[in-house]
Parts: C-alpha cells; sequence; structure tokens
C-alpha cells in the first residue's frame, strides 16, 4: 500500500470571520499554558494545520499567528 503526498498548494479564499475564530481558539489554547507547553503546542499546531488543509486560512497566515502567540507566552517563550 501506497500513499501519495499531495505537494501543490492551492490557493485559499479566507474568510475574516474565520480568521477570527481561528485566531480566538489558538490564542486560548496557548494562554493556557503555564507548565508542560509541548503536549499542548503540538496539539494547537496539530488543529491549525486542520484548518489550513481544509482551507480556513492560508498557511502562511497561521504560520505568523501560532509564532506571534508562542513569543508572547511567558512559558514558552523562556527557552
Amino acid at each position: 500500500m501506497s500513499f501519495s503526498i499531495p505537494t501543490e498548494i492551492k490557493k485559499v479564499e479566507t474568510n475574516d470571520i474565520y480568521i477570527k475564530k481561528i485566531e480566538k481558539i489558538i490564542t486560548i489554547g496557548i494562554e493556557k499554558i503555564h507548565d508542560n507547553g509541548h503536549p499542548q503546542l503540538r496539539s494547537l499546531a496539530v488543529a491549525l494545520g486542520g484548518y489550513v488543509s481544509s482551507g480556513y486560512i492560508d498557511e502562511y497566515l497561521a504560520n505568523q499567528i501560532i509564532c506571534s502567540m508562542i513569543r508572547s507566552n511567558m512559558y514558552l517563550n523562556q527557552k
């Protein structure tokens, strides 16, 4: 059995409502991280990747959102 991984990136028509909801979900999740951040951050990143693959948000914006939130979190930004 072989699996094919798509390599082309499709153009995403983002919607401001979706972006704001997704940003809020990720923000709430990041704000809850005070210790043991790796599993929580990984879960949020997987969720964000699902939104990207579903076409709700584009990959560049998702990366911008998660990176800025990591930098703003005291626990995640200590190393």
